[in-house]
């Protein structure tokens, strides 16, 4: 086997396992993306106001700590 040869094999080799670990990063990233997803909801309420509703209006705010209405 001349080294020209040996040098094609090994990189045809270390090609392959690049590849393969590519993919098993790409499948182990979808699978812990669907294991700890957390569901995408509009955000309606910022800094215990509601969104649209005015700062002056006192039913504007949410319950709780910020004492809204």
């Amino acid at each position: 086997m001349s080294l020209g040869t040996a040098i094609a094999r090994t990189a045809v080799i270390l090609a392959a396992v690049a590849v393969l670990i590519g993919i098993g990063i790409i499948i182990g990233g979808l699978y812990f993306w669907n294991q700890l997803q957390m569901p995408l909801v509009r955000q309606t309420e910022y800094a215990c106001l509601r969104v649209g509703v005015s700062p002056s209006n006192p039913c504007g705010r949410t319950p709780g700590p910020c004492d809204g209405c």
